[in-house]
């Protein structure tokens, strides 16, 4: 999840060499977390974009959209 690569970013941004006592990603360089993040936004950015295109393609189809509810 990007959301883990991101907070042991933020982790040794904050505490610096602490954050060597922490074995979570240690075996990963600040480098490579950023990478990984950056390359799974970028795979989950896609992905949301293809599936927000075809929901709302669906919900034209079925004319949802701009449909009165009455609520």
């Amino acid at each position: 999840m990007p959301i883990t690569y991101w907070l042991e970013l933020l982790r040794r941004s904050l505490v610096g060499e602490v954050a060597e006592a922490f074995p979570t990603l240690a075996g990963f360089s600040n480098a490579q977390l950023l990478g990984i993040l950056l390359g799974l936004t970028a795979v989950f950015g896609i992905i949301s974009r293809f599936s927000f295109k075809w929901c709302e393609h669906r919900a034209r189809e079925k004319g949802m959209i701009d449909m009165l509810t009455n609520y």
